[in-house]
């Protein structure tokens, strides 16, 4: 609102504003717009890969900055494979939504999820111990066996952990992270294992 009743000069000075401002401004907004599309996976609206690299860098950063480090899970559906080919992938989308659902109730408010890809999912925790690894972990596989959709279909969640160490890259935390879910997936999955 204005103070004042405006003159004709001043209603065209406010004309010319919008005129200059509107633009910009609408495309700053679909910008935004955009890079939030291009950060988030369709499917779950987790983050997607792109979102995880900027993420981990972050952290990593943050961590070799403060000697704050963080914890990696990275998790894989047992048995996912099986729900798409018997049942289709409507089903298997039903699958994975449900799987990113009990995901993140189990996650703090300060942890971070992402979809990595297909039936593979990112967890980043920042100022972590091994502890805490652990218990979300387990907190994760615990909800996964008590989801109804999920036990229908008998998929279950191997995970693979570890905590970021000083000289850490993003390459080398993920490295420790993956190797850890493949003797995970190696050794009857369902099960945790850290690196």
């Amino acid at each position: 609102g204005f103070s004042r009743t405006l003159s004709a000069k001043d209603w065209l000075v406010l004309q010319q504003m919008h005129l200059y401002f509107s633009s910009p401004l609408k495309n700053a907004l679909e910008h935004h717009k955009i890079k939030q599309f291009a950060l988030r996976d369709y499917l779950t609206s987790l983050g997607n890969r792109a979102s995880y690299t900027e993420s981990v860098s972050r952290l990593l950063s943050n961590a070799q900055r403060h000697d704050t480090p963080f914890g990696l899970l990275v998790l894989d559906l047992d048995n996912f494979k099986q729900v798409n080919d018997k049942f289709g992938h409507h089903e298997g989308d039903k699958v994975l939504v449900a799987f990113t659902q009990t995901l993140t109730h189990c996650m703090r408010e300060s942890d971070f999820a992402f979809r990595f890809g297909g039936d593979e999912f990112c967890c980043l925790l920042p100022e972590t111990c091994i502890d805490t690894i652990q218990q979300v972990a387990q907190r994760i596989c615990a909800a996964v066996k008590a989801d109804e959709l999920l036990s229908k279909h008998q998929v279950t969640c191997s995970i693979g952990t570890t905590i970021s160490q000083t000289q850490d890259s993003p390459t080398s935390l993920f490295f420790r992270a993956d190797a850890a879910l493949y003797k995970a997936k190696h050794n009857g999955r369902n099960c945790i294992y850290a690196e």
